[in-house]
């Protein structure tokens, strides 16, 4: 089915009044940008029945006079190179209209199944947008501009109650089919006119965009794109736009009417009291920000030679950051929030919340939304820099736990640890720290004794994805035999239970020092890879199965992943929504990931922990929704009704 709109239906007319099943001519343009011209072409003729044959001469001739196919040298013609992701070039072609009576189409190869597709269809607009958008020529398009022409296919998984009997068997062909689905799409520009030039850019764009993106879903998806041009019918009803109809959306209006509006005095007056208006907002701004730029400068002289992002963390190592002082730094202008900027919140009831978590497009749009701070390398006492794991994942000042200092070691007071408040404004609830390294194991351990933490919360296993991700810090196996000891302290395993999802262990600190002994539980989830998602209902029972180990003492719970931001920030934020929701039957996710990174930076690290956030609260919430359910239940409890 062909989605033009208007085209549609014109198209329909005509195939219903012929007696005889047409024959288009399509010709599939393969995209290359490793060639100079980055665009080869094939023609072939397709019946409406779907079968194809090579033309003779003289189907070759009749259907060269009736559809000429847009040739390489007419596209390189005026063409021009933008800069791409990771400091390659591609091609983009010039803003012109392809031959008339032909619409250009987009052919995506994926090696996927329908539903699939259908499941991942936000996730593969919102990152073929940012792709777009990689060219600092398409930075007005938006997911709404993608337009499908399959429309039976990517609807297949929400018809089945719809579609006639025959749809249904086709739909569940294209399910099965295991090889591979052929999805063709073009763009539209803002006044919903088919727009040539974006579609013949995304073409070119959309394979070595999403070959360069690590982490995208459909890196090896992809298997290849091709740029057809299909006849229309009526050319008219389907005549594409220019790039200039991009931003320029009054063409369209009547030439005429337009004059007409031009010669009323009033809408002249109008025009010139808002153009003054206009200047006089422009010059403002300006003024403006001139001004807070140079209060900024006189109120600190910041040098940036290299810009890092929290987001980032995996591939910063801290050799990559020079050590002197004081111009290093970590900050990064662009997240400098000021006091006087409003917390951002959207708070949701339940109903509210269950729809909102099954749109990954809104979940995404949020979560770049909400600041973050970056702290300075110059926060870091000079010394203490080899106690960091990674250079762009550091304490926030104000918040760091403070570890007694010894006399002679300058930097013995410092840990790469932060306190961070947890529901009801309860100062220092939780302590969000790095996985230990071999030089901190003792600090990490005079943390837990001097603040008395009653359990620890493991995010992380020893070696994931091949590399090791920390020194350990617990015995291997119980009994006394297999204690260790970490400077001062001495650990012994007493008891250790191992369940399907997590292991439970209880230890006993000594100070060799004083001779006191503490008791305390270690909680190991193993169920969360570094580069993959946990069940959302197995963080929800994580987080209710450790709640009794702490929720009746003050002292703070710690927990750690590798960096101690992205899986340690996204637990204390579930831990701390889900008491939200139950006190209060509304919860904002929002708000509480805002707070947690004005104390620890870089809490919840990417989109995806935050569509698992949503994703488990959503589970919680459910259940906590249930009859005979109250707020005032226990963890036990609630536990009992998890599946």
């Amino acid at each position: 089915m062909l989605d033009w709109g208007v085209a549609d239906s014109s198209m329909r007319a005509s195939h219903s009044s012929r007696t005889a099943a047409p024959v288009f001519t399509i010709t599939n343009y393969n995209v290359d940008n490793s060639s100079g011209t980055g665009i080869t072409g094939n023609n072939r003729h397709v019946t409406s029945g779907g079968t194809s044959h090579a033309p003779d001469t003289k189907d070759q001739l009749t259907s060269r006079e009736r559809s000429p196919p847009v040739t390489t040298e007419a596209l390189d013609t005026a063409s021009r190179t933008t800069p791409a992701v990771d400091g390659q070039t591609m091609w983009s072609p010039p803003p012109s209209s392809p031959t008339p009576g032909l619409l250009m189409v987009v052919q995506v190869q994926l090696q996927m199944t329908w539903t699939e597709f259908c499941h991942s269809r936000p996730a593969f607009y919102l990152e073929l947008v940012e792709i777009l958008r990689q060219d600092g020529q398409q930075s007005h398009v938006s997911t709404d501009q993608i337009r499908l022409m399959d429309q039976e296919g990517v609807k297949c998984a929400r018809q089945q109650g719809e579609t006639s009997s025959q749809q249904q068997e086709e739909i569940s062909g294209l399910q099965q089919e295991a090889a591979a689905i052929v999805v063709r799409l073009y763009l539209v520009n803002k006044s919903e006119r088919y727009d040539s030039y974006l579609t013949v850019v995304c073409a070119q764009v959309m394979k070595q965009g999403f070959q360069v993106r690590d982490t995208s879903f459909f890196k090896n998806k992809l298997v290849d794109v091709q740029l057809q041009q299909l006849p229309v019918p009526d050319p008219a009803l389907a005549t594409p736009a220019t790039s200039a109809d991009n931003t320029d959306p009054m063409k369209e209006k009547n030439d005429d009417n337009a004059d007409e509006l031009i010669n009323e005095p009033g809408v002249t007056i109008a025009v010139v009291i808002a153009a003054v208006g206009g200047a006089c907002c422009v010059t403002l701004i300006v003024m403006q920000v001139v001004l807070r730029r140079r209060y900024r400068r006189d109120l600190r002289r910041m040098v940036v030679s290299r810009s890092y992002s929290v987001s980032s963390v995996d591939s910063i190592a801290l050799a990559a950051v020079s050590k002197s002082r004081p111009s290093s730094g970590l900050f990064n202008p662009a997240l400098d929030v000021t006091p006087d900027q409003a917390k951002p919140s959207h708070v949701l009831g339940a109903t509210e919340l269950i729809n909102f978590s099954l749109d990954l497009t809104k979940i995404f749009e949020e979560f770049v939304l909400i600041p973050n701070k970056t702290p300075r390398l110059s926060v870091v006492p000079p010394g203490a820099e080899d106690k960091n794991r990674f250079a762009n994942v550091l304490p926030i000042p104000e918040t760091r736990v403070e570890l007694s200092k010894r006399p002679g070691d300058a930097v013995s007071s410092y840990i790469n640890a932060n306190f961070v408040t947890g529901y009801g404004h309860q100062k220092k609830r939780y302590i969000a720290t790095q996985a230990p390294l071999e030089g901190t194991l003792e600090d990490l351990w005079r943390m837990v004794w001097e603040q008395r933490c009653p359990a620890i919360a493991m995010l992380v296993n020893i070696v994931e994805d091949g590399h090791v991700k920390f020194a350990p810090y617990v015995p291997e196996s119980v009994g006394p035999e297999s204690s260790v000891t970490f400077g001062e302290f001495c650990v012994t395993m007493t008891r250790r239970d191992v369940h399907q999802e997590y292991i439970t262990s209880w230890l006993e600190l000594q100070s060799k020092k004083t001779g006191e002994r503490r008791s305390l539980h270690h909680f190991w989830l193993t169920c969360w890879p570094a580069s993959g998602r946990v069940e959302p209902i197995s963080l929800v029972r994580f987080v209710l199965d450790i709640r009794p180990a702490y929720q009746d003492v003050t002292e703070p719970l710690l927990v750690h992943c590798s960096t101690g931001t992205g899986r340690t920030g996204t637990l204390l934020a579930l831990d701390v929504c889900m008491r939200q929701f139950e006190e209060r039957r509304c919860v904002d996710v929002m708000g509480c990931v805002h707070d947690l990174r004005q104390e620890r930076a870089g809490c919840v690290q990417t989109n995806q922990q935050y569509a698992l956030l949503y994703s488990a609260l959503q589970e919680y919430v459910t259940i906590v929704s249930s009859p005979g359910i109250s707020a005032a239940s226990s963890a036990t409890t609630l536990h009992a009704m998890l599946p």
